[in-house]
């Protein structure tokens, strides 16, 4: 029995052993390539490799990609797609991109559907949800940004109201930049003006003074009530701009029918 333990405690060790020696081959791997990457820059011809040494690299290569696969298909079985709860995806492959902040906010819902709807009207867009810190990291060419940034720059879709973009981030905000913007490009937005203020509202006290009772309605039954309920019911920032949106678009259905213009009808999902 004693030897039956001693064997099991020393398997279990080796195992240990293994996993941390991978670990550590893992970091040292990649730190090797992150080191090769900085010194593309200054290779000189005499830096060339042999044909052994190419040949080595290839098959690390090889085997750096089975490894990578296999652990990628290990996670998604795991744990699903970990970038689910921070991207809303159009059906087909996205054409556009909407970035705004994690833990999402009316102002950040807001912009980024009138940006959705409205600025990118006809494409595919994508809605991602990043850290504060990570916005321009998750930034490409063509990309709108909203409510996160600090810069403001419509011609090149940057909208935040906050320092340095703003004096005062309580002059404006990000929904009623973009509905600023949308204005200027002639886009049927006008219909929203309420739900903007009520929005403005609900991210800045000084204005609030302004619409105290439109914000208290919007509390009680409108769209920071549908807002509070997903924040409170959703456990990711997609699935609650899903639901949101939903209640937006619902909101627009209903202004048309009353009006008869023309907008953004169709829920997205």
């Amino acid at each position: 029995m004693a030897e039956a333990e001693a064997e099991a405690k020393s398997k279990r060790y080796r195992q240990t052993d293994r996993a941390l020696t991978d670990r550590l081959h893992a970091a040292s791997g990649l730190g090797l390539i992150a080191k090769n990457v900085r010194n593309v820059a200054v290779l000189r011809p005499e830096h060339l490799p042999t044909a052994r040494q190419k040949d080595v690299a290839l098959r690390l290569t090889a085997e750096a990609l089975v490894l990578a696969v296999v652990a990628h298909d290990a996670a998604r079985r795991a744990f699903g797609r970990a970038d689910d709860a921070c991207r809303v995806r159009p059906r087909g492959r996205a054409t556009r991109r909407v970035i705004t902040h994690a833990k999402l906010d009316g102002d950040a819902v807001v912009a980024a559907w009138l940006a959705e709807r409205f600025l990118f009207a006809g494409d595919r867009v994508e809605v991602l949800f990043v850290p504060r810190v990570r916005a321009f990291g998750a930034y490409r060419a063509g990309d709108c940004i909203v409510d996160v940034g600090n810069t403001h720059d419509p011609a090149h879709l940057f909208f935040d109201h906050k320092p340095p973009a703003f004096l005062n981030r309580h002059d404006s905000c990000a929904a009623r930049l973009v509905w600023d913007r949308l204005v200027q490009l002639g886009c049927p937005v006008e219909r929203y003006r309420q739900l903007v203020d009520v929005v403005f509202a609900g991210d800045s006290v000084r204005a609030r003074v302004g619409f105290n009772e439109q914000y208290a309605e919007s509390k009680r039954t409108g769209f920071h009530k549908t807002l509070d309920d997903a924040k409170a019911a959703e456990s990711t920032d997609a699935a609650v701009y899903r639901v949101v949106r939903r209640w937006i678009n619902g909101l627009s259905r209903r202004m048309l029918a009353k009006t008869g213009g023309t907008g953004p009808t169709r829920d997205r999902g």
